[in-house]
């Protein structure tokens, strides 16, 4: 084809080792073909086109570099000789091997069924491998591809929308680079019914009563080395009931993952442990839930020289999303790190599988609508003391000015002047006051909101809760009528109103600094709303400071108050 090439015998087992062999024929037991791309057709080449990483067949006798919009360029149009500079042996005669050029290319004869472009296709982990051509002083380390070799995605959805009933599972596995190509090689050696009876059988283990709705639908994309495995089962039993039936659960488990993270025999080992590498797993839950679930989003991680693990959840609405991914960072572990190692993957499977639960008892308590008894009484029990208190502070007798209503041209009797101010905002409180108290008001007919909030068994279920409510509702509705009998003495100009207004903002403020640290100490799921805005408690307390003073020494008001 015009382009050099030559056997390279490797391998299959010794790897790197094979570089402390004394030489031998009986070091190699495989042959695989060393390329070297000529300078046309290497990426960037003005004699070829640029921008490009690799070439890939696409019929016999012709090649296309991928990506680029042009015709295929006839095999052999290139020079039949191409002369290439090597390393001297004399330059590299301290290392044991000679490094491969990033153009030079590996290829595998006796893999089948790869897919990808050349430069992509995964071989087997060689190590070292001797090139025979006349210059060959050395051996050479073979490079590996230029993509990771073996990557799978599974993902899950499971659609469980009934308590009673089943639920159906879509499970969708994608392979990538070599992995792929193991995978269409075993596609064309096992019977689809078989694969299809294996895969139900690794769900089983989580489902015993689980049943395949039809046969593995395979979809193979060979330009980008890409096979998709898609398959539905029926899921019986998927909820289970527990603990002397008073807990409904149901559990998922990232098996793509399980299935391929290593276990060892022993830790007491004189070698290291060899590990697949490069490999990268990805699994993916989606669980669609009957009904809306506690929002939640967690996040964790383990790595070390070796592999990298991460979990992520996150529970939305009805739908709760998990996220498994492991990595494998090395090509062995250290034998003299085995116990290390063995903990940390210990960890790694405890945080394998998730597991959903309903309290049955707790469920049907929050299905039941009806009034909090409770916190009704506590509202009404409110109302009742702010009327009263403001009637008899209203029916109080008032000092009477012995003062002239005229002072030079100004008459100093009437709701004028900076009287206005307070009169705008006397007829706005009860209304503000409502508004601020209403959430409180609306929980007292919302019982399934209270049950989740005060039952210990909830997982919402905030300790301290209801003596905060409970206290928060009636001496917010005390305030609401006490402050509606104050606008009323107000526009009726009762002498009593200077004493009514002081104990009122007085008593007010000093219930707002007494809640905002009760609420501090309560462990709310959301604080921000809970602590009250210091800036807000700051500006109640200097209109207090400003307004209270007035009411007991204006002029105009000992003047107009007087009924």
């Amino acid at each position: 084809l015009g382009i050099k090439a030559n056997v390279a015998l490797v391998h299959s087992e010794w790897s790197r080792t094979l570089a402390e062999l004394q030489p031998s024929p009986l070091a190699f037991d495989h042959a695989i073909v060393h390329v070297e791309l000529p300078q046309h057709l290497l990426p960037g080449s003005s004699q070829g086109l640029s921008g490009q990483k690799s070439l890939n067949l696409i019929e016999p006798g012709k090649v296309l570099f991928p990506g680029h919009n042009t015709s295929p360029v006839e095999i052999g149009s290139g020079p039949s000789e191409v002369a290439f500079t090597n390393p001297s042996a004399v330059a590299r005669e301290k290392l044991p091997y000679f490094d491969t050029p990033d153009r030079d290319l590996w290829l595998d004869a006796t893999s089948t069924l790869q897919g990808g472009p050349l430069a992509e296709r995964q071989h087997a982990n060689f190590g070292y491998a001797l090139v025979l051509a006349p210059e060959t002083a050395r051996l050479h380390r073979v490079a590996p591809a230029t993509v990771p070799g073996n990557m799978v995605h599974v993902r899950e959805n499971y659609t469980a929308t009934q308590f009673d009933g089943p639920a159906r599972l879509d499970v969708t596995t994608t392979y990538r680079g070599g992995i792929a190509d193991f995978y269409r090689y075993q596609r064309g050696q096992t019977d689809p019914a078989q694969a299809a009876q294996q895969l139900t059988g690794i769900i089983g283990r989580l489902f015993p009563e689980v049943k395949s709705l039809g046969p593995i639908e395979w979809t193979d994309n060979r330009a980008t080395n890409t096979l998709t495995a898609r398959s539905s089962f029926d899921v019986p039993g998927f909820w289970s009931v527990e603990a002397n039936g008073k807990v409904r659960a149901a559990e998922v488990y990232p098996w793509g993952i399980s299935e391929r993270l290593p276990r060892p025999d022993s830790t007491e080992r004189a070698v290291a442990f060899s590990l697949a590498y490069p490999v990268k797993v990805k699994h993916e839950i989606e669980l669609i839930l009957p009904k809306d679930w506690p929002e939640a989003t967690n996040r964790s991680s383990l790595e070390d020289e070796t592999f990298r693990f991460r979990v992520e959840s996150e529970t939305k609405g009805d739908r709760l999303h998990l996220l498994y991914e492991w990595e494998t960072r090395a090509e062995s572990v250290p034998a003299a790190r085995m116990g290390e190692w063995s903990k940390k993957m210990s960890e790694v499977r405890a945080q394998l599988g998730y597991k959903v639960t309903q309290n049955i008892r707790l469920a049907a308590e929050m299905k039941r609508e009806g009034v909090v008894w409770s916190l009704g009484l506590a509202l009404a029990a409110g109302a009742l003391g702010g009327g009263v208190l403001g009637g008899w502070l209203y029916r109080r007798p008032g000092r009477l000015a012995a003062e002239p209503p005229v002072l030079g041209s100004q008459n100093l009797v009437g709701i004028a002047g900076w009287l206005l101010l307070p009169a705008f905002a006397l007829v706005l409180r009860p209304f503000i006051l409502l508004k601020a108290l209403w959430p409180t008001v609306e929980l007292a007919g919302q019982r399934p909101n209270w049950i989740a909030a005060t039952d210990p068994e909830s997982v919402g279920y905030i300790p301290g809760y209801v003596p905060a409510v409970l206290a928060e509702g009636m001496i917010g509705m005390f305030f609401v009528v006490w402050a509606a009998v104050l606008m009323v003495q107000f526009f009726r100009r009762k002498a009593s109103l200077p004493l009514s207004f002081t104990v009122h903002f007085v008593a007010f403020a000093t219930w707002a600094i007494v809640h905002s640290v009760w609420l501090r100490y309560l462990p709310l799921p959301d604080p921000s709303p809970a602590a009250s805005d210091m800036v807000e408690i700051a500006k109640l307390l200097a209109n207090t400071a400003v307004w209270v003073p007035y009411f007991l020494m204006s002029r105009r008001v000992k003047l107009t108050f007087t009924h």
